[in-house]
């Protein structure tokens, strides 16, 4: 026994394994390594679940309870409150493993797992239903490659509005651990690995991704997403293909009823506009930011008929924004002051709709905008008093939040434009403000 432990621990380094697992399958009871297959092919597993998929799976096997707890002793298994985990390096190994071993035992273990979880679809609530239906999908990758992206997919579009990115993020991460499983699927493993790159700001290794997902044209969910994300990369460096990807996401989302996607790619549209008008000559042409105007509105419109709320709140937010812009490449700041009691009030709807749904960061972006007009209609006399309360009421607002607010740069950049140029009264105040923005920065990071 110890010649042959040493023997695989050997092959198993020489070969660049990990040799923890390699002690593990020379050493353990077949019993215990029965227990180890089936949480290594798990997200988790209470002991109790992996006793009874035990005798699921092997029925002739004897006393499956001392088979789970002996595996638990072993120092590479992760306990939680919510069961049992092997980490995703050494599951991927043991799960391996196993199907090499017995690849219908394999495949019988992930179709009693995808029933497990329709079983607690069946009585769960809705907020936690979403999860189940990831792990629905993380299970269906031993079942049905096809299936298994296809749910991959739908609950990616589906993914819960508040905490979206780090919902998203988790569903990415079932997806490339499957990835040996999902390997004719590389396409679409591909999107979400570029997903992932993506939220890490590493943006050129992500839009390689994405254009691998664009260039098939198989006019699915991945590519309409992908269009909205990869044009939203290069809305600023490189504007002549940004703009046509975002609006042939927007019309692909329609086609296919992405009405989540449609509606962002057609604000990440209008924004695009505004950056390219703003780059271009925003003083001799409006056409861009006509352009922006009429589907900042079209997309107000969209959003009514979804009956959202957050995504209300978004499209109001924008098209109050944008109207503002237009009104003065049109007419001027003086000009457009009859629009602004409107548009304020829009943008303080916006605020406070999505500070009552938790999206701090998109009420601090309606708070900013607010702010940014009323240094504009301050400008002239020289009195910023009003953008100095708006911006202070939100960091009222926001003063516990714990969790990271990107858009207080944003409101930083606002009120460093009022200390260069406001009283001395007004400058100290400024001042104060970005000292706050920064301690609200620092404790959220």
């Amino acid at each position: 026994m110890i010649e042959t432990l040493r023997h695989d621990l050997a092959r198993a380094e020489e070969a660049g394994e990990d040799v923890g697992v390699a002690s593990f399958l020379s050493v353990a009871s077949r019993n215990t390594t029965h227990a180890a297959w089936i949480l290594a092919c798990a997200i988790s597993l209470t002991e109790a679940e992996i006793a009874k998929l035990l005798t699921s799976l092997w029925p002739d096997l004897r006393e499956p309870e001392r088979a789970a707890a002996e595996l638990g002793t072993w120092p590479f298994i992760e306990k939680g409150e919510n069961g049992w985990r092997v980490s995703a390096t050494r599951a991927r190994l043991i799960a391996a493993h196993f199907r090499r071993t017995d690849a219908s035992k394999f495949r019988q273990l992930h179709e009693l797992l995808v029933e497990q979880e329709q079983q607690r679809e069946r009585e769960a609530d809705e907020d936690e239903n979403w999860f189940i239906r990831g792990r629905i999908a993380f299970y269906l990758a031993g079942v049905d490659q096809q299936k298994s992206i296809n749910e991959f997919g739908h609950e990616f579009e589906q993914s819960p509005l508040m905490d979206r990115t780090l919902c998203r993020m988790w569903l990415s991460s079932l997806v490339i651990r499957q990835a040996d499983l999902l390997s004719e699927r590389s396409r679409e493993v591909g999107f979400f690995r570029a997903f992932r790159l993506y939220v890490e700001g590493r943006l050129n290794d992500a839009l390689e991704q994405f254009e691998h997902v664009i260039s098939s044209s198989k006019e699915d969910l991945y590519e309409a997403i992908a269009l909205h994300l990869a044009g939203f990369i290069e809305r600023r460096r490189n504007p002549g293909v940004a703009l046509p990807r975002l609006e042939r996401s927007v019309v692909l989302s329609s086609k296919l009823n992405l009405l989540d996607n449609e509606i962002m790619a057609r604000n990440s549209l209008v924004w695009a506009l505004i950056d390219h008008w703003r780059q271009t000559s925003p003083e001799t042409t409006t056409e861009k930011v006509e352009s922006a105007h009429r589907y900042a509105d079209e997309n107000l419109v969209v959003a009514l008929r979804s009956g959202v709320p957050i995504l209300l709140a978004r499209c109001r937010e924008t098209a109050a924004a944008v109207e503002w812009l237009w009104s003065v490449a049109r007419v001027g700041i003086q000009e457009s002051r009859s629009r602004t009691k409107a548009i304020l009030a829009a943008l303080r709807e916006s605020k406070r709709t999505l500070l009552a749904l938790h999206d701090y960061d998109g009420a601090v972006h309606s708070a900013n905008y607010a702010a940014q007009i009323l240094v504009d209609l301050g400008e002239p006399s020289g009195d910023y008093s009003s953008a100095l309360a708006e911006i202070g009421d939100i960091l009222e607002a926001v003063n516990w939040v714990t969790t990271p607010v990107p858009s207080l740069v944003r409101l930083g950049k606002t009120v460093g434009s009022i200390c260069g140029r406001a009283s001395a009264e007004q400058s100290q105040t400024a001042h104060a403000l970005l000292n706050r923005i920064n301690q609200i920065r620092q404790a959220s990071a």
